[in-house]
């Protein structure tokens, strides 16, 4: 397959390197003459999480790959996976269809739907993926858009014997690599292990920015395996969701509650406010997201800090719909992460117009770079006075954004995607 070099310029939207290209009209690759699917999609990471009660970034990421694919596909995208019990096949179409709905459903709702009416009914989903143990053929293209199994290349490897020779795979950032000390323990190696799987094995790799791709690049040097950007794109917000602004502001802070986010700047801002300001002319804050991990000293202001229990909310597992209502209605979104590979939270909340405060990272900048000051204000994630003063700034008066931002989308993601599928089943 030709190689070319990673394309970063975004300013006129995502580049298309010509080995990929082909015809600008086509938006179904070309297919092999011969019958059953050409490309399977991975379900390895949906299915485990079947008995989650709200997705994450990833998996939202996921179900855009596996509705949208399917939707352009049609017959020609099967459904695979790695099942939780170990074994390796494909699964039938109306099966995956309707676990795709039913968690589409959950996540929009919060209530029904797998996984949220417990143990049972994940388990019944389970049995209903049941992989079968009939192969494909050794051309067709396995899509994987998350990193469930790429730390073990002999997964991997097995994988591709059953569900599709050709690998094309979608990396979502660098972080536990380029800054190890925001992962677990053993994040740096097995993150390390997953790209050298991708290395070895991919015939193309997708990444979620051009900043992700640099970092890929960098990281990989020497020979490796084509580098496509193919910036996210967001959701529209449902109309059901907007709702009036409430009597007190509040701000919105969303993801998982771990050192990365730099909830920390956040909670000693708040309690900043609690020692100085009136009660009543402190802003509520709200957490959307779990709590994740190595956070002993946000955890004990969350629960020991009495100065914080009537300013500081935790939103918890959000449905979809609760999510979209908290960012229509916050006076804006604070994003003071120490990293990030794209940075969903900011494009989703300038998509619903809501002002966004975020750290100064490329990937931040790549999304709203163009309207900085018009809505998107970018500060070092160490400085907490520019943070604690924007902060009662935006209190004061909600910014609008600016109206020549538009929103990234997925179809632009998704002709891009196609492209490249369309290169490594030629």
């Amino acid at each position: 397959m030709t190689q070319f070099r990673t394309h970063l310029r975004l300013i006129d939207g995502p580049q298309i390197p010509a080995a990929f290209a082909g015809d600008a009209d086509a938006k179904t690759p070309s297919r092999p003459g011969r019958d059953g699917p050409q490309f399977c999609f991975d379900l390895s990471r949906l299915a485990s999480r079947v008995h989650h009660a709200a997705p994450t970034g990833i998996d939202r990421v996921e179900m855009a790959y596996a509705t949208e694919l399917s939707a352009r596909l049609g017959d020609a995208l099967g459904f695979g996976l790695r099942h939780p019990c170990g074994l390796i096949g494909t699964v039938p179409r109306p099966a995956a269809l309707a676990m795709l709905a039913a968690e589409r459903a959950k996540w929009r709702t919060g209530r029904g739907g797998l996984g949220r009416s417990g143990t049972g009914h994940a388990a019944q989903a389970l049995l209903r993926l049941m992989p079968r143990p009939a192969g494909l053929s050794e051309d067709t293209v396995l899509i994987v858009a998350g990193p469930a199994n790429l730390d073990r290349p002999e997964r991997v490897a097995a994988m591709r014997r059953r569900l599709g020779g050709r690998l094309v795979a979608l990396v979502h950032d660098l972080i536990p690599i380029t800054h190890p000390e925001y992962a677990r323990a053993d994040g740096a190696a097995r993150h390390a292990r997953r790209l050298a799987t991708l290395k070895a094995q991919a015939q193309a790799v997708l990444t979620n920015s051009a900043a992700t791709a640099h970092d890929l690049a960098v990281y990989w040097q020497g020979d490796h395996p084509p580098i496509q950007a193919a910036p996210l794109g967001v959701a529209a917000t449902p109309v059901s969701s907007r709702k009036a602004a409430p009597d007190r502001p509040y701000f919105l802070s969303v993801g998982t509650i771990e050192p990365r986010k730099n909830h920390l700047l956040l909670l000693n801002i708040w309690r900043r406010f609690a020692d100085t300001l009136p009660a009543a002319e402190i802003p509520r804050l709200v957490l959307a997201g779990r709590r994740g991990w190595e956070n002993e000293m946000v955890l004990d202001m969350l629960d020991r800090c009495p100065a914080l229990a009537d300013h500081v909310e935790e939103g918890g597992h959000a449905s979809d719909d609760e999510l979209a209502g908290l960012m229509t209605g916050a006076r804006a979104l604070l994003m003071p992460s120490f990293a990030e590979g794209f940075g969903l939270p900011v494009a989703e909340a300038l998509a619903a117009g809501t002002p966004v405060l975020a750290s100064d990272l490329p990937a931040h900048r790549e999304i709203a770079g163009s309207i900085s000051g018009r809505g998107a204000t970018f500060l070092d994630p160490l400085d907490a006075i520019g943070w604690r003063d924007a902060i009662l700034l935006a209190a004061e008066r909600r910014e609008t954004v600016a109206g020549d931002w538009r929103a990234p989308g997925w179809d632009a993601h998704f002709d891009i995607v196609m492209r490249v599928l369309a290169e490594v089943a030629a």
